[in-house]
């Protein structure tokens, strides 16, 4: 299964040679978009439809992109299919549980969705996380 990212959004950085012969690299689509990393990737596919879901902390993303979403852990975005592509440009913060980390999407046997993950302690001070309850969505 290959896993793709929009035109201009790849995962990896871009590499090119100029005419002097030397490297130019770029950073890869979602860097420029703010965020420092996607990590804890995975997609689901609901009722209301598929989904890419990722943990970016605040401390990895950009003044700008914190400026303009606010200080968020999780965020999620819409899918045209399980694999992509996904346009970052789409990410949205789960801003019910704004330090909610590595939270997969989980279905519950009564065949509701709900989001288990960590709460980040560290914004108050303290050196630790803690489990939280499932969070229901969709």
């Amino acid at each position: 299964m290959r896993l793709r990212m929009t035109t201009g959004l790849s995962p990896m950085p871009e590499v090119a040679t100029s005419s002097t012969g030397s490297w130019i690299t770029s950073l890869p689509g979602w860097r420029r978009l703010g965020f420092g990393q996607l990590e804890v990737l995975q997609t689901r596919s609901s009722t209301a439809g598929h989904s890419l879901v990722f943990t970016c902390h605040p401390q990895e993303m950009t003044a700008d992109r914190i400026a303009k979403s606010g200080e968020y852990c999780t965020w999620s975005l819409p899918s045209p299919g399980l694999t992509g592509p996904w346009n970052v440009t789409l990410a949205r913060p789960f801003a019910a549980e704004p330090d909610l980390f590595a939270a997969p999407l989980v279905l519950q046997r009564d065949g509701n969705w709900v989001i288990i993950g960590f709460r980040k302690l560290e914004p108050k001070g303290i050196d630790a996380f803690e489990i939280l309850d499932p969070i229901p969505v969709f």
